[in-house]
């Protein structure tokens, strides 16, 4: 019984060790910032953006169809052994 407990102890100990760790790690010191963003020249040329070669319409889908081997009750008896 002493040894459970001893043990359940260790690993409580472990757990709280580690995630007084990782909470250190993370201060609030250490405040990422990121660059600040920045328009470049082919972002608002209009000769870019109106090339015959780009296409910016929207893809659509072919439209689907129920084909004959969906609803056939002999293929899915088939492949469904």
């Amino acid at each position: 019984m002493k040894t459970k407990f001893g043990k359940l102890a260790l690993v409580i100990a472990v757990i709280v060790l580690t995630g007084v760790q990782a909470k250190s790690s993370g201060l609030l010191s250490n405040v990422e910032v990121e660059p600040e963003l920045q328009i470049e020249s082919w972002m608002v040329d209009a000769a870019f953006w109106n090339d015959e070669l780009i296409d910016l319409t929207p893809a659509t889908e072919k439209s689907l169809s129920i084909e004959k081997w969906m609803y056939d009750d002999a293929y899915w008896k088939y492949y469904s052994r």
